[in-house]
């Protein structure tokens, strides 16, 4: 820490189910105020990078997921990265999320339970937040998007009856379905 000013080369944070790295100049004098603690993160250079292990995790804390008791994940990655950049008057946002590698187990029996997530999203914070692209896509769903939060589009599709079925091998939906298609 030097006149307040904490700099973060290279964070590394690991456990049982995961590990992420954080890289960061933060002014730790701000940290007081939560609206200032906000500010001063949109405003500042910022790279992370990590990964869940999904199976591991719904074993550690097996209550937090309404997991079937028939149902075990076997394997699973939900990974982030997130970039930011700071220019004239204005920080760059860069970032990706997935799952990767889902294996889930019926009885014992694998089943096809495919359900690859990926989010994509590129924005500029400056005079106003600026989404310039948006993206997600899974075997159920795509979204598209961009804009500010004053205007902007916002394209979507789904598949309720498909989402429905792939969550009721796995998760407890209390025989909750539901049918048809989403599109904005």
């Amino acid at each position: 820490i030097v006149d307040s000013i904490v700099r973060l080369q290279k964070c590394d944070f690991r456990s049982d189910f995961g590990a992420a790295t954080l890289s960061t100049v933060a002014n730790v004098s701000e940290f007081g105020n939560p609206n200032a603690i906000i500010a001063a993160i949109r405003k500042q250079q910022l790279t992370t990078a990590g990964q869940i292990d999904v199976a591991a995790l719904s074993r550690t804390l097996p209550n937090t997921m309404k997991i079937r008791d028939d149902v075990q994940l076997a394997s699973g990655q939900f990974g982030w990265n997130i970039q930011s950049e700071v220019g004239n008057a204005q920080t760059r946002w860069t970032g990706a999320f997935n799952t990767s590698n889902v294996k889930v187990l019926k009885a014992g029996k694998p089943i096809d339970w495919q359900f690859p997530l990926e989010v994509n999203f590129a924005a500029t914070d400056g005079a106003e937040i600026t989404l310039e692209t948006l993206t997600a896509r899974s075997d159920f769903f795509s979204l598209a998007g961009n804009g500010t939060l004053r205007q902007g589009t916002l394209q979507a599709k789904a598949d309720l009856e498909r989402l429905t079925y792939q969550l009721s091998q796995v998760i407890d939906t209390n025989n909750i379905y539901v049918r048809g298609d989403l599109q904005s």
